[in-house]
């Protein structure tokens, strides 16, 4: 038996305690007691000081961006499907608000599919948030993200999609990650539906974070453009896709050719992976199917050889995001922003 596990009966350590102690010095005592009273008390103030440090940079980040106005000839808008089932045979039958920009204090406006579709800037970028994400939150970092997006950017007029799927955070860390995994599987052939009634010649930019990322790469991977003769929408070229992957929660090796995504390869014209060696939540990514030996794309980057070369560029954000997963140090992040833009805008 290890020393360090015995009992506390050591005959010279119990001497030594009866003999001291009643002789003890009341300022001794009186110490012991400034340290008991005061010990919490600095514990709570060390911790108030962080929590109002990381309140502080959230409020910045929050509050700073979306005070912003929208640029001339941009539109943003929402799409949920938060109110309904996902899946194959699902008809998408979504709620749509438009952000209305023509008032000193902007508001969202509900709006519809076909409002959503009519003509207007044909180039998009569709933002599809990750998991424990409420409406609300999805709404506020939506805009965010345009704001710094647009920027650094000359991007041209474009219509911003804020596309929120129900993320809500549930009980049970486990239960609600493998939960939303299959959401999000589910929820991509309801992406896939809305792509399907883009007109030809749309240019769609998609930026996906986390889970998001895995909707993104499932829908267009089941895309196919229309091939019919009588098929009146039937042009040259039919969309210009691209994806900016942050932070991936999906397998390593997902985009490999003959891989459950590795069609999407083929239809991309661009793919930018931004991942993070460390981050300390897609590390365990393997709980999510239950195999430890998966590896997240967000952690490790992008593994197996691929259907087409010079379409998927990689990079670590390790450096500038540190050990977190949580979105706001990519957005809130210049350098990787500007990446992003020109990926969407300059390629």
């Amino acid at each position: 038996m290890n020393r360090c596990d015995r009992p506390f009966t050591d005959r010279r350590v119990v001497g030594f305690a009866q003999q001291v102690s009643p002789g003890w010095p009341r300022g001794v005592w009186a110490g012991f007691a400034y340290v008991w009273i005061l010990f919490p008390i600095g514990a709570a103030g060390l911790f108030a000081f962080f929590v109002g440090q990381l309140r502080a940079e959230y409020l910045a980040l929050e509050a700073g961006p979306s005070r912003a106005a929208i640029r001339p000839g941009d539109e943003l808008w929402a799409l949920s499907t938060r109110c309904q089932s996902a899946g194959p045979s699902q008809q998408l039958t979504p709620d749509v608000w438009r952000l209305a920009a023509d008032r000193p204090s902007p508001e969202w406006r509900t709006s519809s599919l076909p409002d959503l579709l009519a003509s207007g800037p044909k180039t998009w970028v569709v933002y599809v948030h990750g998991n424990r994400t409420t409406h609300a939150d999805a709404l506020a970092g939506g805009w965010d993200v345009y704001v710094r997006l647009v920027q650094p950017s000359h991007a041209p007029p474009l219509r911003f999609l804020i596309w929120s799927w129900p993320s809500d955070p549930m009980h049970g860390l486990l239960r609600d990650v493998r939960v939303k995994a299959a959401r999000a599987d589910a929820e991509a052939f309801l992406l896939l539906k809305w792509l399907e009634q883009l007109p030809p010649g749309s240019d769609v930019n998609f930026i996906g974070y986390s889970y998001g990322t895995r909707i993104i790469c499932r829908a267009v991977h089941f895309w196919e453009p229309p091939v019919s003769g009588n098929d009146s929408r039937v042009t040259d070229p039919y969309l210009t896709l691209r994806a900016a992957l942050l932070a991936p929660a999906m397998e390593s090796d997902v985009l490999a050719t003959g891989a459950p995504y590795g069609d999407a390869v083929l239809k991309f014209t661009h793919v930018l992976v931004l991942y993070n060696s460390c981050d300390p939540v897609l590390k365990h990514y393997g709980w999510v199917e239950n195999c430890q030996k998966l590896r997240a794309m967000g952690y490790v980057g992008v593994e197996g050889p691929l259907a087409r070369d010079g379409i998927v560029w990689e990079y670590d954000a390790a450096p500038h995001i540190g050990r977190t997963h949580h979105s706001w140090y990519y957005f809130a992040d210049t350098f990787l922003m500007q990446m992003t833009a020109k990926h969407f805008f300059q390629n």
